[in-house]
């Protein structure tokens, strides 16, 4: 294995992910807590994939992770905000049915990301 100086990164956040995660696991009756934890597994999602990503060579299983980091990326967002309301002391606000509406750009962009075939836009059109 190389080492690539830009792997640091992706494995430093993929580690204080874990980390913070663990500790705050132990207070998850907390109000905020939860929505911390969301954003920290949507994080480390990213991370991690991005980690493995740059480790791998196999084109297949670039693809595949490409497309879970995806997962982290499109919901952090929503991670963020709900915690922003919490915090805000309008928790009164993050009810299921917010957090679904939230959610709504999310999955389409996540769907319309993970159905569409891998790179096709990169791919060269063949013109002989």
């Amino acid at each position: 294995m190389d080492f690539f100086p830009w792997l640091l990164p992706s494995f430093i956040a993929s580690s204080i992910c874990i980390f913070l995660s663990i500790r705050i696991w132990r207070q998850r009756r907390l109000p905020a807590t939860k929505a911390t934890y969301w954003i920290l597994l949507t994080v480390f999602i990213w991370a991690f994939c991005q980690f493995s990503i740059i480790l791998i060579n196999d084109f297949f299983w670039i693809v595949i992770l490409a497309k879970i980091q995806y997962i982290g990326i499109v919901f952090a967002p929503v991670a963020w905000f709900t915690l922003t309301m919490i915090m805000l002391n309008k928790s009164h606000l993050v009810t299921p049915k917010f957090i679904i509406a939230l959610s709504i750009l999310p999955v389409i962009t996540l769907a319309q990301l993970l159905l569409q075939r891998p790179l096709m836009v990169l791919l060269p059109i063949n013109s002989n």
